[in-house]
């Protein structure tokens, strides 16, 4: 009987290191390894961005040029849509994310963020698609990704002035998904009077 508990007492302590050291790779390889490689690390809801997110406009609009540089944080809140002109995801999200647009009017500044090399097709897409917003392409696209955790589009990101992540959903938004958006949204946007 002596023996067994021996052997289960040292196979306990065994498992313990072993589950140890599987957490420690995991927080390593999620973390700390990217950095080391100088890779950015994604943010969470509720996390600060590291440094700045440059884009430039695709679109000129009245008293700006194509080619402007836009950073995020900026002057105040961002709503970012991510999306490619061939995604038929990003099409289906289309009307959740005409609802995320009126709610963020004058509360924070859209900008439609194509992510593909297709610039003429990003362009029309934003013209036809998304014309109350501010049509731009990332200066650093994995950068963007990066510091994001974007594995897909559309992804719909909301950050503060202050560069803090409020809302952030990898996929098409449904119902609940919006009403959260639009929550962070009024939020950011304080009580009301």
């Amino acid at each position: 009987m002596r023996r067994y508990r021996v052997w289960l007492d040292r196979a306990l302590s065994l498992v313990t290191v072993i589950l140890g050291l599987l957490a420690a790779y995991l927080v390593a390889t999620e973390r700390v390894i990217p950095a080391l490689r100088g890779e950015p690390v994604a943010v969470d809801v509720g996390e600060r961005l590291v440094g700045r997110l440059e884009f430039d406009r695709l679109v000129a609009v009245p008293g700006s040029r194509a080619g402007d540089r836009i950073g995020v944080p900026g002057r105040g809140a961002v709503l970012l849509l991510v999306y490619s002109s061939r995604c038929p995801a990003c099409y289906a999200n289309l009307a959740a994310w005409d609802r995320a647009v009126r709610a963020a009017e004058g509360v924070a500044s859209v900008l439609s963020v194509a992510l593909e090399e297709d610039l003429p097709a990003a362009r029309a897409y934003a013209r036809r698609h998304l014309p109350s917003t501010v049509a731009v392409i990332p200066r650093d696209a994995r950068r963007l990704t990066g510091a994001l955790g974007i594995g897909i589009v559309p992804s719909t990101i909301l950050v503060g002035g202050d560069g803090t992540v409020s809302f952030l959903r990898q996929g098409s938004l449904d119902r609940v998904a919006l009403d959260s958006l639009v929550s962070a949204l009024e939020a950011l946007q304080g009580p009301s009077t």
